[in-house]
């Protein structure tokens, strides 16, 4: 029995579109329509980030949570080992993220000073050596802010096993300073946390401002400089009453590198309206920024700032565009193979009607030699037999009909 070539193509080709949206159908199941944002507590700048961020993402369509951690400073290493590939949080001080492979850069956001409040009944200090077998506060010990304190204390000779360093939760900190039992406290959050503003203005706490905040950064070069003009906290009590240098470490927002694009394009298209306010320690227009990050940049940055959001993205929901992001290739596979069995359809059915054609004219010329019962050459019978091959040619359909004229179904033996 003849096997026509163009039904196994045609059957090839359905085996081919039923693998792709089984495929795609599968990876749709696995994908999570849920965020989370690895935060620092509640009282802190992070989480208030968070918050920020969580309200842009639920007006797209995405279910965010929010999980506060004390131990920030393992912020980077969690979102590096999360089993949820849709986890961001934020990065700030030494890290080792460029070697976590998981871990992508969504920018530079913002700047967060650290601040140092010395109780005013001793005497003011000219340099952190002053603190040197005192008692002093710093954040939980597992928090970045802990960690960097503790870099720029041993830079003049201040340690644990000279000094008593306590540590502290963030919420518990105002009313341990404002006690009067701890010589300075250190804490580092944004200038606009209330936390800031209730020690700042506390009358018996004084703002430290560093006097050689370059040798610091020459040793330190994840940290940066900025100076409190004088009442930018505070006009009415003209807080702080002198300029004050203050060392400030650069905000990123960090994020797994298999996290749902439609996050990220939905995050960068946010982060100049979160993030480009001018602050006490920044000027408008500043951040967002992609250099100088310490975590790899994202790789749809690049082209991000180059055309901005993809079209898909913009007009689809944030499922879709995912599907035509990942698949688009599969579509343009299926396209391809579409196009190449209509065009085979096209050019069998082209050579049948030029077959047709010949055969008729075959049997045109060879029709007075046969009306005259001449004989035909050996070549005109050879094409007279083709000829009548291709005009009776019969398709499969009307093979089997014949075949099934030759008996009934009650001749057909049964078991």
């Amino acid at each position: 029995m003849q096997i026509n070539k163009f039904k196994i193509i045609f059957i090839l080709f359905l085996l081919i579109i039923i693998c792709i949206l089984s495929f795609i159908g599968f990876n749709s199941i696995h994908y999570h329509h849920e965020l989370k944002i690895i935060t620092g507590p509640t009282s802190g700048s992070f989480y208030k980030l968070a918050v920020d961020y969580q309200k842009v993402l639920q007006e797209r369509g995405f279910k965010v949570n929010i999980e506060p951690v004390s131990n920030t400073s393992e912020l980077v290493q969690r979102v590096n080992d999360s089993e949820d590939a849709n986890t961001i949080s934020f990065l700030l001080g030494p890290t080792d993220a460029p070697y976590l492979k998981n871990v992508r850069s969504l920018g530079i956001v913002g700047k967060q000073p650290l601040f140092i409040f010395q109780n005013k009944k001793n005497r003011p200090m000219k340099n952190l050596a002053a603190l040197k077998g005192k008692r002093i506060l710093l954040p939980t010990k597992t928090s970045i802010t802990a960690n960097i304190s503790l870099k720029i204390l041993q830079l003049y000779g201040v340690n644990e096993k000279n000094t008593a360093i306590e540590f502290s939760p963030l919420s518990e900190m105002y009313n341990k300073l404002i006690g009067g039992d701890y010589y300075a406290g250190f804490v580092q959050l944004s200038t606009e946390n209330p936390l800031v503003s209730q020690l700042a203005l506390n009358k018996d706490l004084i703002l430290f401002s560093f006097d050689n905040i370059n040798g610091i950064l020459n040793k330190l070069n994840f940290l940066d400089f900025s100076q409190l003009p004088v009442g930018s906290l505070d006009i009415l009590t003209n807080t702080p009453a002198q300029p004050v240098s203050l060392l400030v470490g650069n905000v990123e927002v960090i994020a797994n590198k298999k996290i749902n694009k439609s996050i990220v394009y939905t995050l960068l298209d946010n982060l100049d309206s979160l993030h480009n306010q001018r602050t006490l320690v920044s000027q408008a227009g500043e951040f967002p920024k992609y250099i100088g990050t310490q975590a790899l940049v994202h790789e749809i940055i690049p082209e991000y700032k180059k055309s901005g959001t993809p079209w898909f993205y913009n007009n689809f929901s944030s499922f879709y565009a995912m599907i035509i992001s990942n698949y688009i290739i599969y579509f343009l596979i299926l396209f391809f193979f579409i196009e190449i069995y209509k065009n085979l359809r096209y050019f069998h059915e082209l050579v049948y009607l030029c077959k047709e054609y010949m055969s008729f004219k075959i049997i045109e010329l060879n029709r007075p030699r046969v009306n005259a019962d001449q004989p035909l050459g050996y070549f005109r019978l050879i094409g007279q037999r083709w000829a009548v091959d291709v005009i009776e040619r019969k398709t499969i359909r009307q093979k089997a009909a014949k075949m099934m004229t030759e008996y009934t179904f009650e001749q057909i033996p049964v078991g």
